[in-house]
């Protein structure tokens, strides 16, 4: 019988129809929508096919995986056969439900092959000579002409290539893709990125022509590179570079190689690759500094550079280049777009001549200069942009801003004037953080006047897909929520950065703390498991694990830290809990297992006495030991592997781990409890808050402790004194334990430090710190959102990857109404509570994804509960607080609460 389900949402390794795939063994996702209620998938069928033709003949030929028993729809390990590199392949899906019935087949997806040899590789690594001693902070733009057959019809064509430090790509005048800063960061001493492109559309019979155009990125910016600008110092990021171990490889010359691959209908294929016979010259871009700037101008732009048929007598030849120490890898994660463009705020003339831009909130990304009606007249006028997070006392961008010492340089980008009409600008390889610009112009430009249609503004993250939203009838709220997802967009880049200034650093705890916070919005599957990967590589030989990943910068007194480290541990972890990808945790064992016996080797009796240098890192109460803190992570990890194990099959490993924690555990509480006052550390709220989240309190004190939680945060009125790391663990504690009234006065207090006391001062985005000292976008205090989501939403997992779930939420006397969704594995959960109190009757809607089922908490108001207008019963859970409604199947549910008239 015909099953009227709908299979949507295919994807390979969480990503949509992706090319240049490397893993043998993808994993294969999909979605099952259904309107009818209570739907279960009993078993599923994939068939992947070497051509479409097969495909749609039903003809498995690379794979036919059978009618398979279960109800998982993702994370499906590919088994067939194995795929030769460029090859592309197709599948498609159908499933069973319980009652035995069949849906149709989804529509077809598909995914290629990348280089999967190092000998596909034909081409060279090129650049401009190991010994050239030109401008390094001018951008290259390198060219190779080309002939695509004549006679002949293009099947399809790709384009293989990597760039260090950052590349963009053109052919035939067009750049290649959307996308920004390829390749993508990584330790380049174990792992260089490449891209590959369908280029298909780009190429014409005849000749054809790609351009190539380097920047500095973070490869490149390193002391041989200059950052002076006339008698300006560019600001870098530099203090720690050479601290590194072993920075030699991290940074290096620009180089690029590449492929352009062209399959004709004939089955013919054409081959063009970097090698002696490209040429390069200096771009228009006279400076790019990842950190400090970019400088364009347009009097020394080449009409049709990277065009065919243009003349090149002055052009250099490019010169082979040591290739870099890591390997070619393939990219599998989204790329970095513009995610949101608007126009300029406002335009304003300041005292000093030089003219404000505000863009009216904070952001992450590019500005672009737009201009219509220049003369020849204003050619070589120069407009200078200095952005700005904040202003100074006289209303001008602060220099300060974001980089925190002015001797260190300042950042700003410029442009110079063509003088030929319609100019357009906006920087290639360099971005920042700022919501204001503050304009200068050159003499020349002494007559124009800038205004709002002069400038539009470029955010830019990675491509994570948005999969949820968040709305309260409490704009207080809606705003704590929306300045934290901007600064996680904003800090969304190749790494997840620290700030979009002065470090862009990929400060590792913030992947593992805020990882709930960022997925209860954006699907960050693919991208957090190449973080891992970026933690794996600069994993040292002795197997400590270190804060920063890539590692470009070593601050050594702030590089070891199991909070930071443990990312290595506690990353994977959370990518199976919310996706339930095993494999990850697969890959990373080993690394795991390396950095807990290096832990291990720096312990004393147990604990981790003088190892740490991070600690609590931004707390307001700085009381609580660096020594505790870190004990507290160290067991957690050590614990959370013992589980890994687990899942993994390793039952020796689980049970070395689980004895080794309780040891832990034991010397934890022998150490820094005092049973008589039950008092933990200094009696902090991050001492109980940490003690709690990492599962150290024995069983019999818990309400004890908890209860002292609270004592502890009821003496600041409600304010946290806490850092980065307890904040999380403080409300997440809180919430298990029931006391969400806690957490929810802690939200919405209004006086410092707080959200809702940073939004009083005009944040748009979330700052650094509590006293909102320097950096005014950090995500790393953000973690109220995954509270906002987890429990005044309600939604939850319950097992890995969502194969169950709770919707639970916490209803505020003061708060009339939430409404949240999450498309999970399955696809899209929904909660949308109201408290009519004036009619003593809560409304919870939900929605149920096909495939789990969820247990609903229905705040109970009355004696009655009706679930779509019929009334049922239900038991109530222990609190009294909650109708319990178990084993809840897919659909959309309305329940009401009331009291009996």
């Amino acid at each position: 019988m015909h099953l009227a389900w709908q299979l949507t949402n295919l994807r390979t390794n969480a990503m949509v129809n992706p090319l240049g795939v490397e893993t043998a063994a993808p994993l294969l996702s999909y979605i099952i929508e259904a309107s009818a209620r209570n739907q279960r998938q009993s078993c599923y069928q994939i068939l992947v096919a070497s051509t479409k033709a097969k495909l749609q003949d039903d003809s498995g030929d690379m794979w036919d995986s059978g009618k398979v028993a279960g109800s998982a729809t993702s994370n499906i390990l590919y088994n067939g056969t194995e795929l030769a590199s460029r090859q592309r392949v197709y599948w498609k899906v159908r499933a069973w439900n319980e009652a035995g019935e069949v849906s149709d087949w989804s529509e077809a997806s598909q995914w290629e092959a990348g280089l999967l040899h190092e000998t596909d590789w034909a081409g060279k690594w090129i650049g401009q000579g190991e010994t050239w001693e030109g401008n390094r902070s001018v951008v290259p733009m390198f060219v190779k002409e080309f002939e695509a057959a004549t006679g002949k019809r293009i099947a399809q064509a790709r384009l293989y290539i990597s760039g260090l430090g950052l590349f963009e790509a053109y052919l035939n005048g067009t750049k290649v893709s959307n996308h920004f800063y390829e390749p993508g960061e990584s330790d380049c001493r174990d792992t260089v990125f490449y891209v590959t492109y369908d280029v298909t559309d780009h190429l014409k019979s005849g000749n054809n022509a790609m351009g190539v155009l380097l920047g500095n990125g973070m490869y490149g910016n390193y002391s041989e590179v200059s950052t002076q600008t006339g008698d300006r110092l560019r600001y870098t990021k530099s203090d720690g570079i050479e601290l590194s171990t072993s920075w030699q490889g991290l940074y290096g010359r620009l180089k690029t190689i590449a492929q352009i691959e062209v399959r004709y209908e004939d089955g013919s294929v054409d081959t063009t690759v970097t090698d002696e016979s490209w040429v390069f010259t200096e771009s228009p871009t006279t400076f790019s500094g990842w950190f400090g700037g970019e400088d364009y101008d347009a009097t020394k732009e080449v009409t049709g550079w990277n065009c065919a048929g243009i003349a090149r007598d002055n052009w250099q030849p490019a010169q082979v280049m040591e290739p870099p120490m890591g390997k070619l890898s393939a990219r599998e994660c989204p790329p970095i777009t513009i995610a949101e463009s608007f126009p300029a705020a406002s335009v304003t003339k300041l005292a000093s001549g030089n003219y404000l831009v505000d863009m009216g909130r904070n952001g992450a990304g590019i500005p672009e200069i737009i201009l219509t009606n220049t003369t020849p007249e204003m050619a070589g006028g120069k407009i200078t942009l200095y952005p700005a997070e904040v202003l100074t006392c006289e209303g001008g961008a602060d220099p300060h801003s974001g980089i925190q010492y002015i001797e260190w340089g300042i950042v700003y980008n410029s442009y110079v004037l063509s003088g030929k009409g319609e100019e357009r600008w906006q920087p290639t390889f360099s971005y920042q953080g700022y919501r204001y610009l503050e304009v200068e112009l050159s003499m020349e430009l002494a007559d124009w006047v800038p205004d709002v249609s002069h400038f539009m503004n470029h955010l830019l993250r990675t491509e994570n897909e948005v999969v949820g939203t968040f709305r309260t009838s409490s704009e207080d709220i809606n705003t704590i929520d929306t300045i934290i997802t901007r600064a996680i967009e904003s800090n969304m880049y190749s790494v997840l950065t620290d700030c979009p200034h002065m470090e862009k650093l990929g400060w590792a705890e913030v992947s593992q703390f805020m990882f709930n916070s960022m997925s209860s919005t954006f699907d960050i599957q693919a991208w957090m498991k190449k973080f891992t990967k970026d933690m794996m590589d600069s994993q040292e030989d002795s197997g400590e694990a270190i804060a920063i990943a890539p590692e470009y910068q070593r601050i050594t007194f702030l590089y070891k830290d199991p909070n930071w480290g443990g990312a290595l541990i506690l990353t994977p972890w959370q990518i199976y809990q919310v996706y339930g990808d095993w494999t990850i945790l697969q890959q990373a064992y080993p690394n795991m297992k390396a950095y807990i016996a290096y832990l291990k080797s720096q312990t004393t009796d147990h604990l981790l006495i003088g190892y740490a240098q991070i600690g609590e890192w931004g707390a307001y109460d700085t009381s609580t030991p660096t020594d505790f803190v870190a004990t507290c992570a160290y067991f957690r990890i050590v614990h959370t592997v013992a589980q890994i194990a687990g899942v993994l099959g390793q039952a020796e490993d689980a049970a070395y781990y689980l004895d080794l924690a309780a040891d832990i555990q034991a010397a934890f509480n022998h150490a820094y409890y005092d049973v008589a006052t039950g008092i933990y550390g200094s009696g902090s709220q991050a001492s109980y808050a940490c003690a709690l989240f990492s599962e150290l309190v024995e069983e019999q004190y818990v309400p004890r402790s908890v209860d002292l939680l609270v004592q502890a945060i009821e003496a600041t009125d409600f304010h946290l004194s806490t850092g980065e790391v307890a904040l999380k663990q403080m409300l997440t504690v809180l919430a298990d334990q029931g006391r969400n009234d806690i957490v929810y006065k802690m939200v919405t207090n209004k006086t410092q430090p707080s959200y809702l006391y940073f939004v009083s001062q005009g944040a748009t985005t979330l700052p650094e710190y509590w006293d909102m000292a320097r950096s005014q976008n950090h995500c790393m205090m953000g973690h109220a959102k995954e509270w906002l989501t987890r429990s005044l939403a309600g939604i939850s997992p319950a097992a890995p990857g969502y194969d169950a779930f709770e919707i639970k939420p916490y209803l505020p006397e003061d708060l009339a109404e939430v409404e949240a969704t999450l498309k999970c594995n399955y696809g899209m959960i929904a909660a949308h509570w109201i408290n009519d109190t004036a009619n003593h009757r809560i409304t919870l809607k939900v929605t149920i994804p096909v495939g789990p089922e969820a247990t609903v908490y229905v705040p109970k108001c009355g004696d009655i509960l009706r679930m779509d207008g019929q009334e049922i019963t239900a038991a109530l859970d222990g609190s009294g607080s909650y109708y319990v409604v178990e084993q809840v199947g897919s659909g959309t549910y309305v329940f009401t609460t009331e009291i009996a008239i």
